[in-house]
C-alpha cells in the first residue's frame, strides 16, 4: 500500500512540475482541480494508516489483555482457563496475587498478552498496594481489559467506573452461586456476560468476544488494500 502511494504521490508530483515548465502548453483545464483532489485523498489514507492502532505492533508484540477486578472474583482461576495450564495460584486468601503473571498465548491465530493482576481494593498493606498499583498501570496500557466481577456482590465501584471503557469486557464470574435472577439495579454498566468458571459454564460466549475484539483490532483498512487493488489493475490495463 506504501508503493500504491508512493506511485499516486509521483504522479501529482509530474502534473505539478508540468503545469510549472510548460503553463503555455494546452494541458488540462482541470490538472490542477485533480492535484488537489488527489492530494486530499492521500492525506485521508495516510491519516488511515497513521490511525489504525499500531496493529503492526500488536501484530509483532502481542495483543495486550489484562484481567482485572477486585480480591477473589475469580482472575487467576480465568488466566488458568485460558492457559489451559495451572499459571496462577489460586485460594479462597484475598489478596494472594501481588505481582503480576503475563502468559503469551495464539488465539485464533493472534498472539496475546494475557495478564493477571492483583486484586482492586484500597489497602494499608504496603506490597499489597504496590499490586494494586502495578494492576491499574497494566489496565492504562492494555488493548482489551477483562473486567471480573463477583455475580454476588457485583457493586465494585472503587475502581470501576476508572478502568472501564469501550475497549472492555464485563464479566460477572460464580453464576453457580446465584438463586434466582441478578439484582443489578445499581449497576452502571448493564452489558456484560455471566459465567461459572468453577463449573466452567458459558465461557465459549467470553471467549468468542475476545476473539470478535481481536480480529476488530487486527482489522486492516480495506478501502486502503482496495484502491491500491484498483490501482494495479488499472496500470496492467493500461499497459496492454
Amino acid at each position: 500500500k506504501y508503493i500504491y502511494l508512493r506511485n499516486r504521490l509521483l504522479k501529482i508530483l509530474s502534473n505539478i512540475e508540468a503545469k510549472i515548465d510548460f503553463p503555455e502548453e494546452e494541458l488540462p483545464e482541470d490538472i490542477l482541480k485533480n492535484i488537489k483532489s488527489e492530494t486530499k485523498d492521500i492525506i485521508n489514507l495516510i491519516n488511515d494508516i497513521l490511525n489504525d492502532g499500531r496493529t503492526g505492533e500488536k501484530i509483532r508484540d502481542g495483543f495486550k489483555i489484562s484481567i482485572l477486578g477486585p480480591t477473589n472474583a475469580g482472575k487467576s482461576t480465568l488466566l488458568n482457563y485460558l492457559s489451559k495450564r495451572d499459571v496462577a495460584i489460586v485460594s479462597n486468601i484475598e489478596g494472594t496475587t501481588r505481582d503480576l503473571i503475563e502468559v503469551s498465548l495464539n488465539l485464533d491465530g493472534y498472539p496475546v498478552i494475557i495478564t493477571d493482576t492483583a486484586g482492586l481494593r484500597k489497602t494499608s498493606d504496603e506490597i499489597e498496594s504496590k499490586g494494586v498499583e502495578l494492576a491499574l498501570k497494566s489496565a492504562k496500557n492494555a488493548d482489551l481489559k477483562i473486567i471480573l466481577l463477583d455475580a454476588k456482590n457485583p457493586y465494585f465501584s472503587t475502581f470501576l467506573d476508572d478502568i472501564s471503557d469501550e475497549n472492555s469486557i464485563l464479566v460477572l464470574n460464580k453464576s453457580d452461586l446465584i438463586d434466582g435472577a441478578l439484582n443489578l439495579d445499581n449497576l452502571k454498566y448493564k452489558k456484560y456476560i455471566l459465567v461459572s468458571l468453577k463449573e466452567e459454564l458459558n465461557l465459549d460466549n467470553l471467549i468468542n468476544e475476545i476473539k470478535k475484539r481481536l480480529k476488530d483490532k487486527f482489522l486492516i483498512n480495506d478501502n486502503v488494500l482496495r484502491d491500491a487493488f484498483l490501482e494495479q489493475v488499472r496500470t496492467l490495463l493500461g499497459a496492454v
